[in-house]
């Protein structure tokens, strides 16, 4: 027991000060798993990912940053050089485009 040094007759019986150390120790414990609890309830529902997953979301979004750029760029082509130059287009119910 690390705080056995502590005890001080002059200031009450053993048992009284060994109440106290037993009290502070249980605080402490509840403290620690409160703080664990915590913490699991931040990350509950997450997936935790490693750095394989992180390359892949980092090049999906890469990917999407580029399709935007492209469909821009198509856009702003006159009518006709866009029919010369993609696919047949349909618009979903998002707005998104799509080869028919």
């Amino acid at each position: 027991m690390d705080s056995a040094s502590t005890y001080d007759s002059s200031k009450g019986p053993v048992v009284a000060w060994l109440s106290g150390v037993g009290r502070n120790a249980i605080a402490a414990e509840a403290r620690r798993r409160s703080r664990e609890l915590h913490a699991v309830r931040r990350i509950e529902g997450r997936r935790l990912v490693d750095g394989t997953a992180v390359a892949r979301i980092e090049e999906r979004l890469d990917a999407e940053r580029e399709s935007r750029r492209l469909y821009r760029a198509i856009e702003a082509l006159s009518p006709d050089a866009r029919s010369r130059s993609t696919l047949p287009r349909r618009r979903l119910p998002g707005g998104n485009l799509v080869a028919a």
